[in-house]
């Protein structure tokens, strides 16, 4: 029998079609400054809804006017901004299947991105048959065009002469050969297969118990755990927080015994978002993460007076930042946790500053010291150790 919390990729088919109903985003940080646009909505069709763009989208629409919902006919779930004026469709697996763009009217605000295929909210009727030659009129419809992509098709369809929407659909076809790699992006999710103790465990505040431990209480809908649940097992690992059809899905905390605990937010079974990690060895980190990965800016603390503020990029330093010792610091470029490209070297007891560049860790050619007291002169490195000045 499949235990019942693993990923995804262990889950049937069957769960999925019978379980698939209200669910997404989460937790994630807003950032206004991340927004998709063109060509960009097309690398999110056929990815899941922890591709690192759809998050950032996600995360852009959800302090606003967002409405969403699940067709069990389709099985389709959609979330769509009416601040933005956009929506996603997603399908049984969470899969992005499909894009809408809309222009300003009773329940939308217009669409501000930059379109992808170059199409443009509002676009006359007679230009747009001009410049998209390749699309054809719909037989049954004058006002509706449509055209087609790699792996999709799009509509667009006009009002008063002028585009009102634009949709843009993946392949069928396409999308299941992306379905058969989709269960590698889920993260923890209870499979409902136990006992019930208040049968049935459908709608409201229940608890399921199974053989190896695992006992999770809390609010159920469309028979899977969906709201505010806690949980633990035989092994120790307990949960308290958020859920989303089974998925550990919005804020909660995790604790695995032996490897760390974590608080903060989660997507789709994943540590996503904001939060704080304290590992067994003493180490801890905040700040952003992505699908289970310390990603976006951070503070990793090896110990209290030694750490790392700055950006992190899949689990390791990269990018800009700064690290503490008990001597000083060195601010600058990081690649794979040690300083690379240009950085400065700051000691406090002598208040020097070197300034230069660096190779995965080691100064590499000329560098500049100043000290508060005998002023500024030049060094020169290679491979990490002082050589004599060039002639």
């Amino acid at each position: 029998m499949a235990q019942p919390l693993q990923l995804q990729k262990e889950l049937s088919f069957v769960h999925l079609i019978r379980l698939i109903t209200l669910l997404l985003f989460a937790g994630l940080v807003r950032n206004a400054h991340a927004q998709p646009s063109g060509d960009e909505f097309l690398g999110m069709l056929g990815m899941p809804a922890s591709y690192e763009p759809t998050a950032k989208l996600l995360a852009l629409m959800e302090n606003g006017d967002v409405r969403e919902s699940y067709s069990p006919t389709s099985r389709t779930y959609t979330i769509e901004s009416r601040d933005y004026g956009i929506a996603l469709d997603f399908n049984q697996n969470f899969t992005l299947s499909g894009l809408r763009f809309y222009d300003s009217g009773f329940a939308y605000n217009k669409c501000p991105f930059t379109l992808p295929l170059y199409h443009k909210i509002r676009i006359h009727k007679s230009y747009f048959e001009e410049r998209f030659r390749n699309y054809q009129s719909d037989s049954s419809n004058p006002f509706v065009y449509r055209g087609q992509f790699e792996n999709g098709k799009v509509k667009v369809y006009f009002r008063d002469r002028h585009a009102e929407l634009i949709e843009l659909t993946a392949d069928p076809n396409w999308l299941i050969v992306l379905d058969q790699q989709a269960f590698g992006n889920w993260g923890y999710r209870i499979i409902p297969d136990g006992k019930c103790l208040n049968p049935p465990c459908w709608e409201g505040q229940h608890t399921m118990i199974w053989d190896n431990g695992l006992k999770v209480e809390g609010a159920w809908k469309y028979g899977i755990p969906h709201g505010r649940i806690q949980f633990s097992d035989s092994s120790g690992m307990q949960y308290t927080g958020e859920s989303k059809l089974g998925f550990l899905w919005g804020k909660g905390e995790l604790t695995l015994p032996g490897s760390y605990t974590y608080t903060g937010d989660f997507v789709m079974g994943k540590r996503s978002g904001k939060g704080r990690a304290e590992y067994a060895n003493g180490t801890r980190y905040e700040g952003d993460w992505l699908s289970d990965k310390m990603h976006g800016k951070g503070t990793f603390y090896y110990s209290d007076r030694y750490y790392y503020e700055g950006e992190m990029r899949a689990d390791e330093i990269n990018g800009k930042g700064k690290l503490y010792t008990p001597e000083g610091y060195i601010e600058g470029g990081f690649r794979k946790g040690r300083p690379h490209g240009y950085a400065e070297q700051y000691v406090n007891s002598s208040q020097t500053s070197l300034k230069g560049e660096w190779i995965d860790g080691l100064k590499e050619g000329k560098f500049e010291l100043f000290s508060p007291i005998f002023g500024g002169r030049a060094m020169y490195f290679s491979k990490g150790e002082e050589i004599p000045a060039p002639e």
